[in-house]
């Protein structure tokens, strides 16, 4: 039985290697898409995401949870102004039956901005983050060959085996920037702007799973956005997503529609979808009031949609909600230059 236990954790240890934790609502994770978004906030925010799988039957078999807490820092003088900022980052990620297996990140980050123009229309955000990731296999979840009684089946009163829990530190280390520009500073004045956005992530390349001769691969993420504004209170933003893992190279493509409700310009309501290729439909919505937003998204495999042959029971549709609050009280405007989930 302990043979059999230590070869699933192996397997867990070379699965969890080709696995990616990853959010529907890009820009709602900004910390975690890249480090450099920490500096382009303009007032402490407290952002949270829950995502979670179920398959046919009822069993949730990835949950995700994002927390992050970010402090801009500003500086201004007779000469310029200089921005920076700091956050907080927990990732989580259960995967398996009940949460078997479970990937754990607690990252702090770092950012600081240039401005490339004396106008305040081009910025060039750079990010450093670090961290540590848990690998952590839970085997009290685990049913054993002794604790099954002949007459009715498992029977949890009976002794099981005592393993001692799989449990796995390892820092991280991850870099980015973000390049955005607009038409004007003021936004009641902007027509358009564009952000382009660019990060490494396990560039150290940190222990993977159990398995001390496995290590976790650097990870590249690309992300544009565009913001065009079609009337005084619609904005169209045309998006885009790539990440490079292991020679595989996964692409997103999106569209955002923005509208203000009201002429006082304090409320926002977004819809968005995306095509992940050969795998997933996103679609999301949300709305934004003054200091807080919420929004939710919807992963549709590519099957259930495109194919008319019947979707196996275990195929997932993935629910992702997400909640954040600004702690701005003075100018309560809400800025449309990004999408904003």
């Amino acid at each position: 039985m302990k043979k059999l236990l230590l070869a699933i954790s192996i397997i867990w240890s070379f699965a969890a290697q080709g696995q990616n934790t990853q959010f529907s609502q890009f820009f709602a994770t900004s910390a975690y898409l890249n480090p450099a978004f920490v500096g382009l906030q303009s007032s402490t925010r407290m952002d949270l995401n829950y995502k979670s799988g179920v398959n046919g039957n009822g069993h949730a078999l990835q949950e995700l949870t994002h927390a992050s807490f970010i402090h801009p820092i500003q500086k201004v003088t007779s000469f310029a102004s200089r921005s920076a900022g700091v956050g907080l980052t927990f990732v989580q990620e259960k995967s398996g039956y009940e949460g078997i297996y479970q990937t754990t990140n607690v990252l702090l980050s770092s950012s600081y901005v240039l401005n490339l123009d004396y106008q305040g229309t081009k910025f060039l955000s750079f990010g450093v983050q670090g961290g540590v990731i848990q690998n952590k296999l839970d085997l009290s979840e685990l049913k054993y060959g002794s604790q099954f009684n002949p007459y009715y089946g498992y029977d949890d009163s009976l002794p099981a085996e005592l393993i001692a829990e799989g449990s796995k530190f390892a820092p991280t280390f991850n870099v980015g920037a973000v390049l955005q520009t607009t038409d004007h500073k003021n936004p009641l004045l902007s027509q358009n702007s564009l952000l382009l956005g660019l990060s490494v992530h396990s560039i150290n390349r940190p222990a993977d799973g159990f398995n001390s001769n496995t290590n976790r691969p650097m990870q590249f993420k690309g992300i544009v956005s565009a913001r065009k504004k079609v009337s005084q209170l619609f904005f169209l933003h045309p998006s885009g997503y790539v990440q490079y893992l292991q020679g595989s190279v996964q692409i997103n493509s999106g569209l955002y529609l923005s509208r203000y409700v009201g002429r006082n310009l304090t409320t926002i309501i977004q819809l968005g979808t995306w095509y992940r290729f050969n795998d997933s439909f996103i679609f999301l919505s949300g709305v934004k009031h003054k200091q807080w937003k919420a929004g939710i998204s919807i992963d549709l495999n590519a099957n259930t949609l495109t194919n008319s042959e019947i979707i196996p029971e275990d195929s997932r549709t993935t629910y992702e909600v997400s909640f954040s609050y600004s702690f701005q009280f003075k100018n309560v405007m809400v800025d449309v230059s990004n999408p904003l989930f």
